[in-house]
């Protein structure tokens, strides 16, 4: 929820640049950050389809690998509506991904006391909002383009591997 959020939430530090590379005014280039955030939110039917047929840990690791993917190849983008489609588009389903099972999951282990899990659960989203406008308008003003700090950003998604790796079914012990 932390790497998830807060780069969606750190999209305002790059508005400018992106402006500038791809000549589209502000609403326009807006369209790119909304379009991540909404795809994310939006795909939640499909991706509970995912994580109930593939599990919740294949779901996340497969999600990790869509954002970054899409985050790395939106440096590519020729134009604004190639950006468009990998950043938003394929960037907001990849972390729909991510997002939607590690929400779901903290049911699979809680039960009395589900609501404070999934609450400090979702506290990295707050988290992330906090930590990562500062680190993106770090990266953008050491590193040698957006392009730069969007390909450190993609090996920070890739890390949601990991934890999507940790994701493991609870197996209940009986007693005896």
């Amino acid at each position: 929820n932390c790497i998830v959020d807060g780069i969606v939430y750190s999209f305002g530090s790059f508005l400018q640049t992106l402006m500038l590379h791809f000549s589209v005014d502000e609403g326009t280039m807006t369209l790119a950050g909304s379009l991540l955030s909404g795809v994310y939110m939006c795909v939640g039917p499909i991706v509970s389809a995912l994580a109930n047929k593939y599990g919740c840990r294949t779901v996340t690791i497969a999600g990790s690998f869509v954002a970054a993917t899409a985050f790395t190849v939106s440096t590519l983008a020729p134009n604004y509506y190639t950006f468009l489609l990998f950043y938003g588009v394929c960037g907001g389903l990849g972390f729909g991904m991510i997002y939607l099972p590690a929400v779901v999951f903290v049911g699979y282990y809680f039960e009395a006391k589900r609501s404070l899990a999934t609450g400090i659960a979702v506290c990295g989203s707050g988290f992330g909002a906090f930590i990562f406008p500062p680190l993106s308008t770090y990266l953008l003003e050491n590193l040698s383009s957006w392009k730069s700090a969007n390909l450190v950003l993609a090996c920070i998604i890739l890390s949601c591997i990991i934890f999507g790796g940790k994701l493991r079914k609870f197996q209940s012990k009986k007693r005896l």
